[in-house]
């Protein structure tokens, strides 16, 4: 027994060291967490990545994909969007566009999978908020139309305000909404629309 107890010891130091040279916060947190008995949260680790994209966004990164590393091995899909979703808002605020629009479109495609249209309508939001930023605005706008049209009749006025103000934030920085390229914006949100009933 004691030498299965000394092969376990060694595998688990093995594979710890692995770890913090390989992702080395990844690693110092497994470590920690086999300290404690348990291993490192997901979950916990995106909710740290939101606090940290506050302050530190390349902590907020590296704890997002640390994250991600973990759903992906194991395989959960749900997980795996949104810490895509995560990764892409911390690329956003380090002004990384096209990295963001990457990330937003890997969990935008997960979304679709899973059949999840609430979800799938956010990453569109944050897919035209990005364009938005890229002064791409007949594209933003094509964005913002298909998450209103993902969400139709729900009940989901936090989506519906953030579409509002993207489209405003649009107005602001064109002066207009074009007819011709941008024709969908007003129609968004008229009184007909089921959800102002």
């Amino acid at each position: 027994m004691s030498g299965d107890r000394a092969l376990r010891s060694l595998l688990v130091s093995t594979l710890l060291l692995y770890q913090v040279l390989h992702s080395p916060t990844l690693g110092l947190r497994t470590v920690e967490a086999f300290l404690r008995d348990r291993p490192p949260n997901p979950t916990e680790l995106l909710k740290r990545s939101e606090s940290e994209n506050l302050t530190n966004h390349p902590l907020a990164l590296a704890t997002a994909r640390d994250a991600l590393a973990l759903l992906q091995a194991a395989n959960d899909r749900a997980g795996m969007a949104r810490a895509y979703a995560q990764i892409g808002e911390c690329q956003l605020a380090q002004n990384d566009l096209t990295e963001a629009s990457a990330s937003y479109e890997q969990a935008l495609q997960l979304w679709q999978e899973l059949n999840d249209s609430v979800e799938e309508a956010e990453v569109l939001i944050s897919l035209g908020f990005v364009e938005n930023r890229k002064g791409e605005w007949t594209s933003a706008v094509s964005f913002y139309t298909r998450a209103r049209e993902l969400i139709g009749g729900q009940d989901e006025p936090a989506i519906l305000g953030r579409i509002a103000s993207g489209l405003a934030d649009i107005l602001n920085r064109n002066g207009s909404l074009e007819k011709d390229s941008i024709s969908a914006g007003p129609q968004l949100f008229s009184p007909d629309t089921p959800t102002y009933r």
